[in-house]
């Protein structure tokens, strides 16, 4: 079976948790015998697009000062399905997964054309941690950040907006934990 694997990051071009998880995910898939192929973000311009490291295939998409410059999840939701479609032209896949929202959402129209079935896997509240990453912790930090309100809030409200599409719109949703699980279900309903 040829599944699909949708991720911002992928260890080791980042070594947070999303993309040690994401990939320890797919090295266990092909350990299994399955054929595991995965799309995501380039993170340095060092990274080719294209590798294959113990029977993964990694496809990497889009300028790493892109990334910079527009943020992770916009960087992702434009960059993405031009060689998410290419990538369906040449391969069939039997399932998709999903590991954060941005990913999820702009591959959901493409993988719903190809009869491709997505499971998204909830990691923890990316929104939750930005809002509480933006806290106050000093004066001076509250000076910045107030000057900035408009473009914070609106950063925001696109967080909680697409966490809150992923969850709800998810047919199949996995949770790494239980804690995931309750912190979903208490932001998401």
């Amino acid at each position: 079976m040829r599944v699909l694997s949708l991720s911002q990051l992928l260890m080791p071009d980042s070594t947070g948790g999303t993309g040690r998880v994401a990939r320890s995910l797919c090295n266990a898939m092909v350990r299994n015998g399955e054929q595991v192929v995965a799309l995501t973000q380039r993170v340095a311009a060092k990274d080719p697009a294209y590798a294959c490291t113990g029977g993964l295939e990694i496809y990497r998409f889009g300028a790493p000062q892109l990334r910079v410059l527009m943020g992770m999840s916009l960087s992702t939701r434009l960059g993405m399905p031009i060689p998410l479609r290419e990538l369906l032209r040449r391969q069939v896949f039997a399932g998709a997964i999903g590991h954060q929202p941005a990913s999820s959402l702009a591959a959901a129209p493409a993988l719903r054309r190809h009869g491709i079935p997505p499971v998204r896997f909830f990691h923890a509240s990316g929104a939750q941690e930005t809002t509480r990453n933006l806290a106050p912790a000093s004066r001076a930090h509250l000076r910045y950040f107030t000057q900035r309100k408009v473009l914070r809030d609106l950063r925001l409200s696109e967080l909680w907006r697409m966490e809150r599409a992923y969850v709800r719109g998810a047919e199949r949703l996995c949770f790494l934990s239980r804690y995931a699980q309750e912190w979903a279900i208490r932001l998401h309903g």
